[in-house]
């Protein structure tokens, strides 16, 4: 089973991750200053840093020799905070108010568990859409926040901030919101936003619309990786923090949760290259067969353009920058496919990976599906569904990414027919490349209850309670 070998063998997993790569210092042009919401302080530092690519684990340090300037930080008078929520005042004024503002700022939000994925994307994006800014934010150590604004391959735009609670989702409220209002402000009706690596799109966005409910407009949601990694990022037992990807030591997520969660939300996939790593077809082909079990919905873009591509279908292909070619976001469908037990399949299996969908309609005794499960569930990059537990009145939804899977309360059944997506019994998708079909539903319907054991629980009658246990693979349509 291919899991990364290629990275492994050239020693340089995890691969080298949101490289800021900048120029000799430059004073950054005055910006109106950050917004701040209640108590939260920000303190603004005008960027006279360099960046060097990574420290030893992966994750980016300052440049030694390397100094801030220009620092503002309030005084006891709080006048500085006073004077960033009158700023977000009239922000959304401007936009509440504004006689030009259709549905906003227009965003194509890219998101990337690592920053040199997304950087690529970004760029690829812009390239054909002259004047089309792009901004990149990256979330550093000890809370600060490093921003680029990016026009036609120039910077136009370098600053920190310093964030007294630095995390993912203060990012996007303090930094990114104003300055996409300010951008906008300027005439800038459409912007490419490269969000931290290991943020989520689902959560910027609710940010976005928590500081400016109808300031923006987003078009689409891409989601930026390296197929040759995804695998190898499946199966990571780390934390998002320990393997170098976000800067939050309370980051619990681990990376396969992390892209199994955007797979699910995105719109797209922009398939990138490393110019770091040599290529490997063979390895890059079965990556982008598994985005396909990953992500049946998802438009996969080639945003560089190149011809060829292993695994890629022929109407993947794009010129570079060519933004037509991308998915549309839709909120709503985008946030159902993200419920936890939804199943979702591809409606044929691909040479590599394929999907397996199994039912089964009594209750599953508690103890035998808590010692079977890690059998059920081994060598499954993705497993997601619904269980019927004997004595439990709720859906007990299935989410499993690599080593780690979880049992979650999916809440209450509905009353339709059985082995409907929220209907009373067990629907599992088991996503891997060497399954044996027969083993699975084996072990999964050992789990069943038995006539007797309907009858001393009282959880049904035999005669409603039907031993029915089905398998199919990537069936069409729904059930």
């Amino acid at each position: 089973m291919h899991r990364g070998s290629r990275l492994r063998q050239y020693g340089l997993f995890p691969q080298i991750r949101g490289a800021l790569r900048s120029t000799a210092p430059t004073a950054a042009a005055p910006t109106a200053p950050p917004l701040t919401i209640g108590v939260v302080l920000a303190v603004r530092v005008v960027v006279v840093w360099h960046f060097d690519a990574v420290g030893h684990d992966g994750r980016l340090v300052r440049h030694p020799g390397q100094a801030t300037a220009g620092q503002e930080r309030a005084g006891g008078d709080g006048e500085i905070r006073r004077d960033r929520l009158r700023s977000g005042a009239v922000h959304r004024f401007l936009f509440e108010n504004n006689s030009h503002t259709v549905g906003g700022m227009h965003l194509i939000l890219v998101t990337s568990l690592d920053g040199l994925s997304r950087n690529s994307a970004a760029f690829a994006l812009a390239e054909g859409s002259p004047g089309i800014p792009v901004v990149l934010h990256d979330l550093l150590d000890d809370g600060v926040v490093a921003r680029r604004v990016h026009v036609g391959g120039d910077v136009t735009e370098r600053e920190s901030m310093v964030l007294e609670h630095g995390c993912l989702s203060c990012t996007v409220r303090f930094d990114l919101a104003p300055t996409l209002l300010r951008l906008y402000d300027l005439g800038v009706s459409r912007a490419i936003v490269g969000l931290p690596p290991g943020t989520t799109a689902e959560n910027s966005i609710d940010g976005l619309t928590a500081v400016a409910p109808r300031a923006f407009t987003v078009e689409t949601v891409a989601l930026a990786i390296r197929p040759e990694d995804v695998e190898d990022q499946l199966w990571d037992r780390h934390t998002l923090f320990a393997s170098g990807y976000t800067a939050v030591p309370e980051d619990s997520r681990t990376p396969g949760e992390f892209l199994i969660g955007e797979f699910l939300f995105a719109d797209t996939v922009l398939p990138t290259r490393s110019e770091l790593l040599p290529e490997d077809p063979t390895l890059r082909s079965r990556g982008l067969q598994l985005i396909g079990e990953l992500a049946p919905h998802a438009t996969v873009v080639d945003a560089f353009g190149v011809a060829g591509s292993p695994g890629m279908p022929d109407a993947a292909h794009s010129t570079p920058g060519h933004l037509g070619a991308l998915g549309e976001y839709d909120d709503a469908a985008a946030r159902a496919r993200s419920l936890p037990g939804l199943v979702h399949t591809p409606e044929a299996p691909s040479e590599e990976f394929r999907t397996v969908e199994c039912r089964v309609a009594r209750p599953l005794h508690p103890e035998r599906f808590r010692t079977a499960l890690g059998a059920i569930s081994e060598g499954c990059c993705f497993v997601r569904g619904n269980v019927w537990i004997a004595g439990v009145d709720a859906r007990v939804a299935v989410q499993g990414v690599g080593p780690r899977i979880s049992l979650i309360d999916g809440g209450a059944w509905s009353a339709d027919a059985l082995h409907g997506q929220w209907c009373r019994g067990t629907h599992l998708a088991l996503t891997g490349d060497e399954l044996d079909d027969d083993d699975i539903m084996t072990l999964l319907e050992a789990c069943a209850l038995t006539d007797e054991e309907l009858l001393v629980l009282g959880t049904e009658s035999p005669a409603t309670a039907r031993r029915d246990t089905t398998r199919t693979t990537n069936p069409e349509g729904a059930p």
